[in-house]
């Protein structure tokens, strides 16, 4: 059995699909995911532990808006009506919480 000498292949980017931004929170995620690969190839020997990599790059944090006061109250008062509809007294959450 020889050593198979394999040639480069050209690639080239799709027209079709094409990823306009990728979000830090993707990155992050896949990024844990090819951690925890290379840390079961470290721990099963089939790669040397210098291969493994601990830092991570520093990403922002994306956060949503916050409800505002108004969209608090709606959605409070829609809940309230919701519950009070409500058909089994397990839906209207009578029961679940402690009273005081």
């Amino acid at each position: 059995m020889g050593i198979r000498v394999l040639k480069p292949i050209e690639v080239k980017p799709s027209e079709e699909r094409v990823v306009p931004f990728i979000r830090d929170s993707t990155i992050r995620f896949e990024m844990s995911i090819f951690g925890a690969v290379m840390n079961y190839a470290v721990k099963k020997r089939y790669v040397p532990a210098s291969q493994r990599f601990d830092e991570r790059p520093k990403l922002k944090t994306m956060r949503r808006d916050e409800f505002t006061l108004e969209e608090y109250r709606k959605l409070h008062t829609v809940s309230r009506k919701w519950i009070g509809e409500a058909d089994k007294p397990s839906s209207a959450g009578i029961g679940l919480l402690p009273t005081t």
